[in-house]
């Protein structure tokens, strides 16, 4: 059985993780992190970070990449998708015209700016993309998300007491899971199917690493990554460990590990 610790941790993880859906219009999950247990658009002209046989990593910096993001996710609907249902309804909109209305609460760099948690930057997210030169037989599959292979998000956090995935609370409740502040909160990591087993999960961890030394170098002090996995998700366990993630607390249910630089 769950200590009364443990108990309070996971129920205020879970009304905390509601609340931060309703205010970003995500729909999270406790843990963010969902690899498979089975596992170990302008992107013209969005920085590219690491490249690979199959993929590359980039940064989402538009807002049809942040749709692209959320179709992968299955949070959403295609542009395309958006036109075909407004020309049923005898509305016809363009391509942009559809990624602004599904994207209205995001500006043009694809951060979300309806709503704000006081000391946290926007959530950013890395993508996987696929390399089309590679395999044509593949361009199929990865279409309704523009090529998107795997995603991860990155956020900022500079409040303290700080919590996975929740607001401040007393901090008697979590002496065994106080997070560092400043840190980056890793989240929502995801792999297409097709592409497991390829190293898509380790590059965009990576990639997080460097985004999170380049607030490093910003602020003048270590920021470490932290990340919380279930406990059954033994492929994604691996993976964290093999990186050099540790275990800074851990309940019946899943376990808060962190990185330092």
């Amino acid at each position: 059985m769950m200590t009364l610790l443990h108990a309070r941790a996971h129920v205020w993880t879970m009304v905390a993780t509601m609340m931060l859906s309703l205010a970003t219009g995500f729909t999270a999950t406790t843990p963010f992190n969902v690899l498979s247990r089975n596992d170990a658009s302008d992107s013209a002209t969005a920085p590219r970070l690491r490249a690979a046989a199959d993929y590359y990593i980039e940064e989402s910096a538009t807002k049809q990449s942040a749709l692209d993001v959320q179709v992968f996710r299955g949070l959403s609907s295609s542009a395309g998708e958006h036109r075909s249902e407004q020309r049923q309804l005898g509305n016809d909109i363009s391509e942009q015209e559809a990624v602004d209305l599904l994207m209205e609460k995001y500006d043009e760099s694809g951060r979300y700016v309806a709503y704000r948690v006081p000391g946290h930057e926007p959530q950013t997210y890395f993508v996987a993309l696929y390399n089309y030169n590679t395999e044509i037989s593949r361009e199929d599959a990865f279409f309704r998300q523009n090529g998107i292979v795997g995603v991860v998000s990155a956020q900022l956090r500079r409040r303290l007491p700080l919590i996975v995935g929740t607001e401040p609370a007393p901090t008697a409740m979590w002496d065994s899971v106080m997070l560092p502040s400043p840190h980056v909160y890793v989240a929502n990591m995801s792999v297409d199917t097709i592409m497991r087993r390829n190293g898509v999960a380790s590059e965009l961890l990576d990639a997080i690493g460097k985004y999170a030394t380049d607030w490093s170098d910003h602020i003048g002090e270590k920021v470490p990554l932290v990340l919380t996995v279930d406990n059954d998700n033994g492929g994604a366990i691996r993976l964290y460990e093999k990186v050099g993630f540790q275990y800074m607390g851990k309940n019946d249910d899943s376990g808060t590990m962190i990185l330092w630089p």
